[in-house]
């Protein structure tokens, strides 16, 4: 077992491969690539990723409606990454409350925005990570 972290990267569109590339230059393993989503094991902040999911988990789930229970006792809000299984992603996203983004005031510094990301990585497992970004943007 690697004591590297398992990290998801979100490739900006069209630079999935120099993603890829990079990271196995900079010695990330690369374990599988979903479109836009790369699952790898140690850290390097590309200028290719768009995100970076930091402490991502997968949860085995019975069904839709237990997933759409265990991300909403989670939290709220959620940004799905719809890779395959668009069925049961869009199934999903109508049970869960729509997500939003608040606006900022006009003489506030910071605004924390709390969307977790999540993909339906497989019949029974929902991939995702919590938020932890804080910024203006």
């Amino acid at each position: 077992m690697s004591s590297k972290p398992l990290i998801v990267y979100l490739a900006a569109r069209g630079f999935e491969a120099d993603l890829v590339e990079e990271l196995k230059l900079h010695g990330v393993r690369v374990l599988e690539v979903k479109e836009r989503l790369v699952l790898a094991e140690g850290l390097f902040r590309s200028a290719w990723a768009q995100n970076i999911w930091l402490e991502p988990f997968f949860q085995p789930v019975t069904s839709v409606g237990n997933a759409v229970r265990t991300l909403k006792s989670i939290q709220r809000n959620w940004k799905l990454h719809a890779v395959d299984f668009h069925r049961r992603a869009a199934l999903m996203e109508q049970q869960l409350p729509p997500s939003f983004r608040r606006k900022r005031a006009v003489f506030t510094a910071r605004l924390v925005d709390l969307v977790g990301s999540r993909y339906l990585a497989g019949f029974r497992r929902v991939f995702f990570r919590l938020s932890r970004r804080r910024g203006p943007f």
